[in-house]
């Protein structure tokens, strides 16, 4: 099981519906129970507007305070913050054994907007209310220690700007593992999981359903005309399917694109598609050379060259959870999987890596608890060839990181700004894209001066 699965605010949501679930009802009509039953059956299936719409159709059900967690907690799950806070007090107010998770989800709220302090005594409150249960104590442990982390780190100065890409680009679905174009500097490329995307919503069987079912991803396209994002088209029928697609990146030429397909995010391919004229209207994709296997925990790669790829795994002998390995090819033969080591992994997740052009410098998000503000954040790392080893990993701090989840880090080719995606809650819906804006070039996007130090030395366990 993947240790990402501490960080999931969707955990808590899903265990407060299976416990009102497994709740005797004490609704005495069954048209009550009827709808109370399908209020949490749309909570369990993470339908949060539908949720709030049953709720708020009768001031009989948004008074049960059972409802009024439940709509907290969609709430909180729209980005509705205020609404979510405001039920969530009253709850406290009003009860004499209020449920424990109001106090998770008030710290969550005080997360989010980095009052630290405050989330961290909500988090203790809602430790002082719950049993022996570990996996939720060690989760809300965690949480407290990314506290710690943010209250030291929310003063450091920083000459970042980062905004938001806007409504063209961001919607209330999921957007995330943005790609500037290698060739065209104002185009942009992006993934989304999003009503509309092709094969329409499904259920866990595979069966068409518009009430329950979910979207999968989609690749996408944008441009920049006068700083503004527009023209978002899907990627063509011949690269989009019915199943996930996943951009994961382009070569250096912008001959290839990379990208994964899999009926789910586990399930699946990386697959390479070349363009050329020729068949298929120019789309030519074919099972990568490199031997990543999803089914074996490989997930997503980042394609330095032809002969190098960074990738995160949850396969067996790693520190914990999903760690960061390289691979390379020699004599046109790739060799096995090398860790990166235990200055760069640790017993949580390490995922989505980006090599800057200098070929040392090293970017990917991390939860670990010891560093992390909340969730997934993005760190840099650099290789020093004298001592060959790594330097401790560097949060980047506040703004590009936040209370939510930082992934899919990628600095374009000026060397003046990056992209990624992340869940903080000021966002469209759920992940949106983000740009990030430096003052001043960064140096790890020169490329070096001299050959790059021999990759049978580089990224060893240290």
């Amino acid at each position: 099981m993947s240790n990402n699965l501490w960080t999931s605010i969707r955990y808590f949501s899903v265990l407060v519906a299976c416990t009102m679930l497994a709740m005797p009802s004490a609704k005495a009509q069954s048209g009550d129970f009827d709808k109370n039953e399908e209020i949490r059956m749309y909570f369990r299936f993470e339908k949060y507007h539908e949720v709030l719409s049953l709720i708020n159709s009768s001031r009989k059900y948004a008074q049960d305070t059972e409802n009024m967690l439940l709509a907290a907690i969609s709430y909180y799950h729209l980005n509705e913050l205020e609404k979510s806070e405001v039920l969530l007090k009253e709850l406290l107010d009003q009860q004499k054994n209020p449920f424990p998770e109001a106090w998770l989800f008030l710290g969550k709220i005080y997360h989010h907007k980095h009052q630290f302090g405050e989330a961290s005594d909500y988090y203790r409150q809602y430790l002082r209310n719950i049993g022996n249960n570990l996996f939720e104590r060690s989760y809300t442990w965690n949480l407290i220690r990314m506290c710690a982390n943010g209250l030291q780190l929310q003063y450091r100065e920083s000459s970042v700007f980062v905004e938001n890409l806007g409504s063209e680009i961001n919607t209330e679905a999921d957007e995330f593992a943005p790609r500037p174009s290698p060739n065209f500097g104002a185009k942009l490329y992006f993934s989304s999981v999003r009503p509309g995307n092709m094969g329409g919503a499904k259920n866990q069987y595979g069966i068409a359903d518009q009430v329950l079912g979910f979207n999968k991803s989609d690749m996408f396209s944008a441009s920049n005309k006068n700083g503004v994002w527009t023209e978002v088209t899907p990627l063509h029928y011949l690269l989009n399917s019915p199943n996930h697609d996943i951009l994961l990146g382009f070569d250096k030429p912008g001959q290839k694109m990379y990208y994964f397909q899999g009926s789910s995010m586990t399930e699946g391919t990386f697959m390479e598609n070349i363009f050329q004229s020729g068949t298929n209207n120019g789309y030519n994709s074919f099972t990568i050379s490199a031997p990543l296997d999803v089914n074996n925990g490989d997930a997503t790669p980042h394609f330095v060259n032809d002969d190098l790829v960074i990738f995160s795994s949850n396969r067996d002998g790693g520190y914990g959870g999903y760690d960061l390995y390289r691979m390379e090819k020699k004599s046109g033969v790739w060799q096995e999987p090398i860790n990166l080591g235990s200055k760069i992994n640790t017993p949580a997740d390490e995922r989505s890596p980006f090599m800057s052009r200098d070929g040392i410098t090293l970017y990917f998000a991390s939860n670990d608890s010891e560093k992390s503000i909340g969730g997934l954040d993005i760190f840099k790392s650099t290789f020093i060839e004298k001592l060959q080893e790594w330097t401790p990993p560097q949060n980047l701090g506040i703004p590009i990181n936040s209370a939510g989840d930082e992934d899919h880090y990628y600095i374009s080719d000026d060397g003046f700004s990056a992209f990624f995606s992340s869940s903080r809650k000021d966002s469209y819906g759920q992940r949106d894209i983000y740009i990030a804006y430096f003052p001043d070039f960064l140096p790890e996007m020169e490329y070096p001066a001299t050959p790059a130090v021999s990759t049978s030395v580089l990224y060893q366990d240290n």
